[in-house]
């Protein structure tokens, strides 16, 4: 049993060491090889610190913060222009408040659509990646 033992993690030792180590950059570019790579180290937690497990995280995690940021930008527009078409302090005047206020509502409402619709495909994209 023990030389049967030994065999199994020399031999392993062994197919870990014969693996070709792939840079970062190209677990970046090759969607299929990361994620394989990634649900491989997760299933085999004792390579988890393997060149090539480390890489493909570490390029998976870049990957993420970079459209996270890029969609938060988008994002922080589509705020801005729902501010900007806000009614609340600009319905002041002598006009009837309720006309004005409808004005406003109306320029908002594709732009909550847009900005739930971006949300929603955010979320989406975010989900792919992982």
């Amino acid at each position: 049993m023990t030389k049967h033992l030994s065999i199994l993690i020399v031999s392993l030792m062994l197919s870990a060491c014969g693996e070709a180590n792939y840079p970062k950059s190209y677990y970046k570019q090759n969607e299929v090889a990361r994620a394989e790579k990634r649900a491989w180290c997760e299933d085999n937690p004792a390579a988890a610190e393997s060149g090539n497990c480390l890489n493909a995280e570490d390029a998976y995690q870049e990957l993420y913060v970079a459209l996270r940021e890029k969609r938060n930008l988008g994002r922080q527009k589509l705020a801005r222009e729902l501010e900007a078409a806000s009614w609340v302090g600009k319905c002041l005047g002598p006009e009837d408040i309720n006309k004005c206020r409808a004005a406003y509502e109306a320029k908002a409402a594709p732009i909550r659509d847009a900005l739930k619709h971006y949300n929603a495909q955010t979320q989406l994209l975010l989900d792919v990646l992982r």
